[in-house]
């Protein structure tokens, strides 16, 4: 052994070994499952930077040649130039987005009332913007079941029942207390959002939302939500937004190599690339700043994700005191 790490090349075999042992481990189900747990899959990724820590001791410490400290200095130069790369292709792609979501703006026909379908929901865009109502299908064709949610005042947020029974599904419902709990301010108006089932209504657009999680790139992660907007009456397609962020490569590469179980699929799956939870990089929206709870919106609409739909439909913000 103590052979093996007074050449570059014997260090670089013992790693090699170390990691294709850790891989093989893996790669049966039988201990696969119980290293899934210790998070095995980076152990590679660990084992590669000890690699190219200990050539660069092993080197300068002249244990080894100098010349083999040029292994880790290229691994490390390397992996940041693939972060520019990654950083640069993520910039490129949220400008197209952004150009997208700017070129598609519409004025949508008021009162609003659409058909929501898919996730994500669109609940935040009646919530928060000046739409009337929004219908959720469940079925289809002419005996598929309406859930209608829908804004209120005064009186009618009062006489709701403030707890939901099946019996009573097809009277109002408060789903939305209050729309400003945190204003104080003697002008308020009591503003809700109500659901009910069975009610009847009639609405010119349908939105449509899908999940993005394209993992297909290789220098960077994308997530989001989409929302696609069309004319029931038509059928015309008339807008498609996106928003969500980008996952660029860190500066410095770390790779992922294993195994493990994919319940969708029911199957042993293996699976190797670099770690890409770089930097959280938006589009569509502005990041938070404020350090807060991610399920508690700020008063920023910016910060919202729902906006750059409401803005693709021109809607406008609900107000206190509307």
């Amino acid at each position: 052994m103590k052979r093996l790490f007074t050449s570059g090349s014997g260090i670089l075999l013992f790693y090699a070994l170390v990691c294709g042992g850790i891989y093989l481990l893996q790669a049966f189900p039988a201990t696969g499952v119980i290293l899934m747990f210790f998070g095995a899959m980076l152990w590679i990724g660990i084992a590669i930077h000890v690699a190219m820590a200990h050539l660069a001791i092993a080197s300068l410490t002249k244990i080894i040649s100098r010349a083999w400290l040029a292994v880790p200095i290229v691994y490390y130069v390397g992996g940041y130039a693939l972060h520019l790369v990654s950083v640069r292709q993520v910039q490129e792609k949220i400008g197209e987005i952004e150009r997208a979501n700017a070129a598609v703006v519409i004025k949508v026909e008021q009162p609003f009332s659409f058909v929501s379908e898919g996730s994500p929901d669109t609940f935040e865009l009646l919530e928060r913007y000046r739409a009337d109502r929004s219908f959720i299908l469940q079925g289809s064709g002419t005996q598929a079941a309406v859930t209608a949610r829908y804004y209120a005042k005064g009186e009618a947020c009062d006489s709701a029942n403030t707890v939901w029974f099946y019996e009573k599904r097809r009277e109002p419902f408060l789903m939305r207390r209050d729309l400003f709990a945190s204003y104080k301010g003697g002008d308020k108006t009591r503003q809700c959002i109500l659901s009910q089932d069975g009610l009847a209504g009639d609405w010119r657009y349908r939105i449509k939302g899908e999940y993005i999680n394209e993992r297909e790139a290789a220098l960077y992660r994308h997530f989001g939500s989409r929302w696609t907007v069309s004319d029931d009456r038509t059928g015309a397609k008339l807008v498609s937004v996106e928003v969500g962020g980008f996952n660029p490569l860190p500066p410095i590469q770390t790779v992922f190599a294993g195994c493990a179980l994919n319940s969708g699929a029911a199957r042993w799956d293996c699976a190797a690339g670099l770690m890409r939870e770089g930097a959280f990089i938006p589009v569509g929206f502005k990041k938070r700043t404020d350090g807060g709870n991610n399920f508690i919106p700020t008063n920023d609409p910016d910060t919202w994700e729902i906006t750059v739909l409401a803005r693709a439909l021109s809607l406008d913000l609900r107000q206190p005191t509307d």
